[in-house]
């Protein structure tokens, strides 16, 4: 029989029935176990438990090969995705220093200042016609206030701290003057 139609077994797996064409030669294996040359009509003659043995080491070794694609699909996946999401990242700066800010709409038009007038912090918020209609920020004593204003960009409405921290509210009419206030 030519030497590629021979199969190797361990000596344990061969012993049992069915081993008349058994050993054209007794061979020294793996960790000092002998392994035995048969034939192949002896290998297809082999004993339900040791063909039962084989097939439970190929399905762990297909679940560990499984296991380590799904693994690999994973490692994949993960490092493409995280590719594009830093494509698609915004820049993020812990630090951001200017004398004036300008938010602008899809149009440019200005819709939020937020700078120094006169050494004090102030933001103005604009309509689409570039009104302002409010305006938060401190006064020269450094007391907060908030203003807001009519269509025409006139202070209709003033909520503030006086210096000594007590809560004030002014309304006025269309020519600037006091109608109500609460201090």
């Amino acid at each position: 029989m030519p030497e590629s139609q021979q199969v190797e077994t361990s000596a344990d797996e061969a012993s049992g029935a069915g081993h008349e064409h058994a050993s054209e030669a007794t061979v020294p294996g793996h960790r000092g176990r002998t392994k035995r040359r048969h034939s192949l009509e002896s290998s297809v003659a082999l004993p339900a438990e040791s063909i039962r043995r084989r097939l439970e080491r190929l399905e762990r070794q297909n679940r560990w090969l499984r296991l380590g694609f799904l693994v690999l699909v994973l490692v994949v996946a993960y490092v493409v995705s995280d590719r594009l999401n830093l494509e698609n990242a915004i820049v993020k700066q812990t630090l951001v220093e200017s004398k004036e800010l300008k938010l602008l709409d899809n149009d440019g038009n200005p819709r939020l200042f937020v700078r120094m007038y006169s050494r004090v912090p102030v933001m103005q918020v604009f309509d689409g016609t570039g009104k302002p209609r409010m305006s938060l920020g401190l006064r020269f004593d450094d007391t907060p206030f908030i203003d807001l204003s009519d269509a025409r960009g006139r202070t209709r409405a003033t909520f503030e701290m006086t210096p000594n921290d007590a809560p004030a509210v002014r309304l006025m009419d269309e020519t600037g003057k006091t109608t109500f206030q609460i201090n």
